[in-house]
C-alpha cells in the first residue's frame, strides 16, 4: 500500500508522490468522463435516426428530453472541468450525470434497469476513492428505486406479496382465489 510521502513511477513523470499520483489521475478521469457525456449528446439523433427508419420505436419528446438533459450536464461538466478548484466537485457531478442518464435509458426500457445502476460504479472505480465509490452506489441504488417507481405507473399487473391473487389495475386492487 501506498502511503503519503512515497514515490510511484508514472508514465508522465520518473516520480511522484502519493498526492500528485491520485491528482493526476483525477484529472485525467474527470476528462473521461466529461468526454463520455458529451459523446452522449449523440444518443438521441441516433435514436431519432432510428425511430425515423422503423428500427425502433422512441418517442421523440424523450429523445428531445435525453437530448437537453445531455447537454446541460455536458456544458456544467466542462464549466467545472476548466477550474482546477473544481476538482472533487466535478468527480462527484460527473459520475452522478452519467448514472443519471443511464437511469433515463433505463425508464423507458431502452436498457436494462441493471445496467443503470452498474455502469455508474464502475466508473466511479477509476478514481480509486472508496467514498466516492459508496456515494455513487447509493445514488445509483436511489435512481434505480426511482425509476421502478416511475415505470409502475400505469401499468396493469400481478402484485407479489401478502395476496399473491391480487390484480391491480389504474383504479383499484382486487383479490381472487
Amino acid at each position: 500500500y501506498l502511503r503519503k510521502g512515497d514515490f510511484i513511477m508514472s508514465e508522465s513523470f520518473a516520480s511522484k508522490t502519493y498526492e500528485d499520483f491520485f491528482l493526476e489521475n483525477t484529472l485525467k478521469v474527470n476528462k473521461t468522463v466529461e468526454i463520455i457525456l458529451i459523446y452522449a449528446t449523440l444518443i438521441p439523433f441516433v435514436f431519432c435516426i432510428g425511430t425515423l427508419t422503423k428500427l425502433w420505436d422512441i418517442p421523440y419528446s424523450y429523445c428531445l428530453f435525453m437530448l437537453i438533459y445531455e447537454v446541460i450536464a455536458s456544458i456544467i461538466c466542462l464549466i467545472l472541468n476548466r477550474n482546477p478548484k473544481y476538482t472533487r466537485i466535478t468527480m462527484y457531478y460527473g459520475v452522478i450525470a452519467v448514472s443519471v442518464f443511464v437511469g433515463i435509458l433505463a425508464y423507458r426500457g431502452i436498457i436494462r434497469l441493471s445496467i443503470s445502476y452498474a455502469l455508474g460504479t464502475i466508473i466511479s472505480c477509476m478514481y480509486y476513492n472508496r467514498r466516492l465509490t459508496i456515494t455513487t452506489c447509493l445514488v445509483n441504488y436511489i435512481v434505480s428505486v426511482g425509476i421502478s417507481y416511475f415505470q409502475s405507473f400505469g401499468k396493469d399487473g400481478v402484485v407479489y406479496g401478502l395476496y399473491p391473487n391480487s390484480i391491480c389495475h389504474s383504479d383499484g386492487c382486487w383479490a381472487y382465489n
